[in-house]
């Protein structure tokens, strides 16, 4: 009865120790994969970033460059409105 005893608390045991070792493998892997997705989705942010930023340095530099045109645009359409009315 005292082997028996013995013998069923190693088996216990084992049993524990590979259960736990089973769940902490299974721990491990959902957050290795979290971690995954996470350095994914903030890898697409910094991205997201990048491109945002791009895009408002082509607008700006548009804006820019209009205003830099403006007045050269303005002076075409003024000659060209000036020869249209006095025929010159």
């Amino acid at each position: 009865s005292l082997f028996q005893n013995v013998h069923t608390s190693a088996l216990t045991a084992r049993g524990e120790s590979q259960l736990c070792e089973h769940y902490t493998i299974s721990v491990v892997k959902s957050q290795q994969c979290f971690k995954g997705k996470m350095a994914q989705f903030q890898f697409e942010e910094r991205m997201n970033r990048c491109l945002m930023v791009c895009q408002d340095k082509f607008e700006a530099s548009k804006l820019h460059k209009n205003m830099i045109d403006a007045p050269k645009i303005g002076k075409v359409a003024g000659f060209k409105l000036f020869v249209h009315i006095f025929g010159v």
